[in-house]
């Protein structure tokens, strides 16, 4: 599946701890689980933060993340 552009359609953990978070991914019809870490989200996208977080914690290099227009600081 390299560079292979696909939807992802949600995120889910799964048993295998060495896979940990997977995403739901689509392309044209059939959908499958992927590993986060395995997957290139877009810098500004909302999955950026949780995305770095993952690889991080593979001790895996982040890819570049930029806050995006939509997000927004709690009111306290």
């Amino acid at each position: 599946m390299l560079d292979v552009t696909v939807e992802a359609t949600g995120f889910d953990l799964e048993e295998d701890e060495r896979r940990g978070l997977v995403a739901l991914c689509r392309h044209q019809e059939p959908t499958g689980n992927v590993a986060v870490a395995d997957v290139r989200v877009e810098p500004a996208s909302v999955a950026g933060c949780p995305h770095a977080a993952c690889r991080t914690r593979l001790c895996l290099p982040a890819f570049p993340v930029r806050r995006s227009r939509v997000w927004s600081w709690p009111e306290l």
